[in-house]
């Protein structure tokens, strides 16, 4: 019998169907005497290549095929005693088997940025800004960007930061279960969904107030009992009390903050005997705990209050004369 080699009749052709379908790839080939045929598979967009298993019909079926084998490919070496002949290479594209779309939330959050304080301590956002939410009060809106609208499939990778002082415990709710210091959460977005991270105050945290001179005519400087608000864990009354201040004199303290948004301390400037006739004005600075940012206010009165608390914060208090 006269021989042939192997050749493809018949190439394979790209296929795309919906995760849980069955894919086939089909090929054609001749020669003589009939060539044995060998699939083979890809999953490096063609740099290699290895044979699969039991697949040596000119049909090979891959039955329901996840969302993740999309991008494969799939070719086949047909052979006999003249030589061997490979197909071309035939690309598997996989479809979200679902709805269109589906939508995450970062659980405690509404329109407008309410209960923004549930993830006082730190913040989270996705790369792309889709996702962008704070515990910080100073924000114009602590959560501008809590929830998002996502392809079937998409990946959404979270990063949570903990403020100085913070640690993250974990994430907590809907599709996240994840204890201890996790930073960074991917989910495949298939299904509506949410979830959070969750920080808490690292034992022993303090943060640092000053009461800075800035006037010649003001005098004592101190602090009054601190506004109570809600779960307030400041467990003494912290002690600022200088005067009269020289002009470079400076008075520190370190105030043990709990894991509360309603740390407020109250500072009271009190102008020297001496000074002429005007008004007492504050100007405290402190850095923005998401992304070390100076934040300044500035506060016209002798008693003023300032929190909450996130970090190092300095407060100057000088005498402005009446014309």
């Amino acid at each position: 019998a006269a021989s042939g080699a192997p050749a493809i009749v018949g190439q394979p052709s790209n296929t795309t169907i919906q995760a849980g379908q069955t894919a086939s790839f089909v090929v054609g080939v001749s020669g003589t005497p009939t060539p044995t045929l060998q699939w083979q598979l890809s999953v490096d967009g063609g740099a290699t290549w290895s044979n699969i298993n039991g697949e040596t019909s000119d049909v090979v079926r891959i039955p329901g095929v996840p969302l993740g084998y999309g991008g494969r490919q799939f070719r086949a070496v047909a052979s006999n005693a003249s030589g061997s002949v490979t197909s071309a290479a035939a690309l598997l594209t996989v479809t979200p088997s679902f709805l269109p779309t589906f939508q995450f939330n970062l659980f405690g959050f509404n329109a407008g940025g309410n209960f923004s304080y549930s993830l006082y301590g730190g913040s989270v956002k996705d790369a792309a800004g889709t996702i962008q939410c704070s515990g910080y009060a100073e924000l114009a809106d602590p959560c501008p960007k809590w929830r998002g609208d996502y392809p079937s499939g998409t990946a959404l990778t979270l990063t949570a930061r903990a403020w100085p002082g913070w640690k993250i415990t974990g994430w907590f709710g809907g599709d996240c279960s994840l204890r201890g210091d996790i930073d960074t959460l991917t989910l495949t977005i298939d299904h509506n969904s949410g979830c959070r991270p969750a920080f808490e105050l690292i034992p022993g945290s303090t943060f640092s107030v000053s009461a800075v001179p800035a006037g010649a005519w003001i005098g004592l400087v101190r602090d009054l009992v601190p506004d109570r608000f809600g779960n307030l864990v400041v467990p003494d009354t912290p002690s600022i009390s200088c005067g009269p201040l020289a002009a470079a004199q400076l008075c520190n303290v370190n105030v043990g903050v709990g894991g509360s948004p309603y740390t407020v301390l109250r500072l009271q400037a009190l102008p020297l005997n001496s000074a002429p006739v005007g008004f007492v004005r504050w100007t405290c600075s402190s850095l923005s705990p998401d992304d070390s940012t100076p934040v300044v206010r500035v506060v016209a009165g002798s008693d003023i209050s300032i929190g909450p608390i996130y970090s190092a914060m300095a407060c100057s208090a000088e005498l402005v004369p009446t014309p």
